[in-house]
């Protein structure tokens, strides 16, 4: 079955007396009515395959089951079949038919439309109507022929600005892709893959001896993956005009040169214009400068805040944090934000978005004023709306790495309030309804289904864990629900393809070797040397990667403090760094480093890395560790330097 029917099979017959209708359904998946009941029909052949009773529905479009089903045999079916479980909302299918009738050498009819993505002709002539002032700023257009069918009529350039929209509003990161994500993908792919492109992308980095965020990293990989697929295709592009600022030979034509040599590109036009983009959207960074180790302390502070309201550790969500380091940049090197152009939603949208993620909303909105102050910068209601959206991005991945818990909806004496409940608790949370339910028919197979319960009363008599909230939920059961789910994550096993022990990534930089307990230091300058020789004798750097340290300090003063009494100490590449190795230095007695916000130090990290994105992954994960007063605490009173290493890695 595709999952939608699956979906609606698990409504039907896991809710008591649901009173759903076609219309509801319709709603709910954004199809046409028809859709919904070629899904019943399919529901229906599976009913008769086990011998049950069909549903049917009356003349209003209600939907009626027999009460005397056997449920409990189609719960067991649930469990056992394999089925293709992912279920595509109205906005997904859009982008997914967007890109059918960008990447088909030829056009699509609708009736082969209605096949690929499993709705009704009515649907997909609603969707091509939405779709329209989406390319329409492109300056493409959607053209309906009688004789061949729908195509998108643009030049070869539109084409691959239209995928790339789609790409990178889609795609976050280019690791642990979802369901949706490579279906995006395996629309443009031909024979070269998005896994190949990173990795020529990496070495291409290395080879202009410089490097791209976490954020510019994919966006690159997937435009390079568009013009290359493109390409191979004999979709080429024949010539190039090149802009003003166009400049033969520097680092963004070296970088694509490199690139397209490997790939066996030679056209000099895609080459020109790849460098072009590269230049305009100025992706590659240099080392961390005084300005961008405060920048990136800034952005883990104000992720760490939102971090503690919505139960996700942002701070560690890297591509979020480069995103935001990469929009505060850009800001303050043009002075000003332009973020009224890139919200281009209506106040209807905003407005539901903004009710969507409540509770995101107003945790940046009670903070933005740290941001204000660091950037002497009132911000707008479009620039809180813009950074929100990409913090919720990141929520949302956040989310998928972590399976749906299973929950039912107890209303005594109102269905219609339980089904209200569930409504609004599967758009907000990562939550799977079972069922709404009155207290006096729930029964012992529902509770073995179950995570925990919602209730709008209490319920003193059942064991399973229970949220109880109001019958419209406000921001406090919002809350409570976070902290409930929280709460079970944390006590589940890792899932079997994940590291059994709960190691982080740490455990590949250090050792207890690289750690010092106890340590003392007349000045900065000493204990710097004291971290680097840490690294050295292990073959992580070279001497002079300790002095350029030191240099570093002697001309930009203590911009390594980082935080209160925290150090990250660190060179560019190019000054010495062999390997990537992280140390820690405890000072229990502190070492004045002249910032007297953050005199004493106490912790002395220092690192060596070749790979900004690497870098800027540890870096997130230290400052974590650090805001977590639990974590500080352990590591301070810490008895040796194994029991460090310990909590580092677990941290």
């Amino acid at each position: 079955m595709k999952g939608r029917s699956v979906e609606i099979l698990q409504n039907l017959f896991l809710s008591e007396n649901p009173e759903y209708s076609i219309r509801d359904f319709s709603q709910k998946y954004g199809v046409s009515e028809r859709s919904i009941y070629n899904d019943i029909n399919e529901i229906n052949e599976v009913l008769y395959s086990m011998d049950l009773k069909k549903i049917h529905t009356d003349n209003a479009g209600s939907i009626v089951i027999d009460p005397s089903t056997n449920t409990a045999k189609i719960l067991q079916y649930l469990k056992t079949i394999n089925t293709y479980e992912y279920h595509l909302s109205a906005k997904e299918r859009r982008l997914l038919l967007l890109l059918k009738l960008l990447s088909s050498d030829t056009p699509l009819t609708v009736h082969q439309l209605t096949q690929l993505l499993f709705v009704s002709r009515t649907t997909i002539y609603y969707d091509l109507n939405q779709l329209k002032e989406r390319i329409s700023k492109f300056e493409a257009t959607i053209s309906f022929s009688s004789d061949t069918g729908i195509f998108i009529l643009c030049d070869e350039k539109q084409t691959r600005n239209l995928i790339a929209d789609v790409l990178v509003h889609a795609i976050g990161q280019i690791n642990n892709l979802t369901t949706f994500q490579q279906m995006l993908l395996n629309e443009v792919a031909r024979s070269i893959s998005l896994e190949s492109i990173a990795e020529i992308t990496h070495i291409a980095e290395l080879t202009v001896s410089s490097s791209l965020t976490e954020y510019s990293f994919t966006k690159v990989c997937l435009n390079l993956f568009i013009a290359a697929n493109r390409y191979v295709r004999g979709k080429c592009l024949t010539q190039f005009a090149a802009g003003d600022d166009f400049i033969e030979n520097n680092i963004e034509y070296k970088f694509t040169s490199f690139i397209f040599k490997e790939l066996g590109i030679i056209s000099i036009a895609e080459i020109q214009s790849m460098t072009q983009d590269l230049m305009t959207h100025q992706i590659f960074t240099e080392k961390p400068s005084a300005f961008m180790i405060d920048l990136y302390t800034v952005i883990a502070d104000f992720l760490y805040k939102i971090s503690n309201v919505v139960g996700v550790p942002l701070c560690n969500e890297t591509e979020s944090f480069a995103f935001l380091v990469n929009h505060f940049e850009n800001m303050m090197n043009s002075g000003r934000t332009n973020t009224s152009a890139l919200c281009t939603s209506s106040p209807q949208k905003k407005h539901d978005f903004a009710g969507q993620y409540s509770i995101i909303f107003d945790a940046v909105k009670r903070n933005i004023l740290y941001l204000e102050d660091y950037f002497h910068h009132t911000y707008s209601e479009d620039d809180i709306f813009y950074i929100t959206m990409h913090i919720c991005a990141a929520y949302e991945r956040n989310l998928v790495k972590k399976p749906k818990l299973n929950i039912c909806i107890i209303a005594p004496g109102s269905m219609a309030t339980a089904q209200m409940l569930a409504a609004q608790i599967e758009s907000r949370f990562n939550l799977r309804v079972q069922g709404a339910f009155d207290r006096s028919k729930i029964n012992k197979l529902v509770f073995e289904q179950i995570d925990f319960i919602i209730s709008t009363q209490k319920l003193p008599d059942i064991q399973i864990p229970t949220v109880v909230v109001n019958s419209i939920l406000n921001i406090n059961d919002y809350e409570k629900i976070l902290t409930m789910t929280n709460k079970i994550y944390r006590q589940m096993k890792p899932a079997s393809n994940e590291v059994s022990t709960g190691v982080n990534f740490l455990h590949s930089l250090t050792d207890p070797s690289r750690l010092c307990l106890n340590a003392s230091a007349s000045s900065w300058e000493e204990a710097i040397r004291t971290g680097g020789q840490l690294l050295l004798e292990h073959g992580d750097i070279t001497e002079s990667y300790i002095t350029a340290m030191i240099n570093t300090l002697q001309e930009f003063g203590p911009y390594y403090s980082v935080m209160p009494h925290l150090v990250f100490a660190h060179s560019a590449p190019k000054s010495g760094a062999l390997n990537s190795g992280l140390s820690l230095v405890i000072y229990k007695n502190g070492v004045p480093f002249g910032l007297e916000e953050h005199d004493p130090i106490h912790l002395l990290f220092t690192v060596s890395e070749r790979d900004s994105k690497k870098y800027l992954e540890t870096f997130t994960k230290v400052i974590s560790i650090a805001k977590d007063p639990k974590t500080w605490e352990q590591l301070m009173n810490a008895k040796s330097e194994m029991e460090i290493y310990q909590i580092l890695i677990h941290a």
